[in-house]
């Protein structure tokens, strides 16, 4: 290769790397201002009801550790996905994380929780989309990630929508309560670990 040539691709991944890492950058300074705006609001809510826990008519909303996810999605490389989609995305915090990645969805049946994460995301100004409904109707088939933070055991018909639908990964943020037919891959971030479950028959 031609001295002029190794210059010029010397300097095209440097600006690749730069580039990267600029983003990368970004992306930390977009997750602490998440980060900070839902640990105020998180300390409003206790100071008021005494807990951010939430009992739905779908079961019990617990918020997902923010830092753990942020690292998880860092791990995995969410931004090589193209759509997303959290089923019970709560208040949005997971939504607007996953949005410094990727197109990224939630959906909520819970009224309370979804104009909650539509008032978040309107303060906080991020790009991200979020529905009201069940979870068990709305077709994810066309998502390549799918996320999931069970309460417990995870339904029949979940289960057969799981095995019916999910073309792409499906995450869990716990390993306690796992779909059923499905290959997982477990990853560990600090002291949590979360499932990577695939289909491989729809693949």
């Amino acid at each position: 290769m031609a001295s002029g040539q190794q210059h010029r691709r010397f300097f095209y991944i440097q600006g690749k790397e730069r580039l990267s890492l600029n983003r990368k950058m970004e992306r930390d300074k977009a997750f602490r201002a998440i980060s900070e705006y839902y640990n105020e609001t998180d300390l409003d809510t206790e100071l008021r009801k005494g807990s951010v826990l939430k009992e739905t008519s779908k079961g019990l909303f617990v918020p997902t550790n923010m830092r753990l996810a942020y690292e998880f999605f860092n791990r995995i490389r969410l931004e090589e996905y193209s759509r997303f989609i959290d089923l019970g995305s709560g208040d949005g915090r997971i939504v607007l994380i996953a949005s410094l990645f990727t197109q990224a969805e939630g959906i909520e049946y819970d009224d309370g929780l979804y104009q909650c994460a539509q008032e978040n995301k309107k303060k906080l100004g991020f790009n991200a989309e979020f529905s009201k409904g069940d979870m068990l109707e709305h077709d994810i088939s066309g998502y390549d990630s799918v996320f999931m933070y069970p309460d417990k055991e995870i339904s029949p018909q979940l289960n057969e929508k799981l095995k019916r639908e999910l073309k792409g990964d499906l995450f869990v943020f716990t390993s306690t309560f796992l779909p059923e037919g499905l290959e997982t891959e477990e990853v560990n971030v600090d002291f949590m670990k979360f499932c990577i479950c695939r289909n491989t028959k729809n693949i």
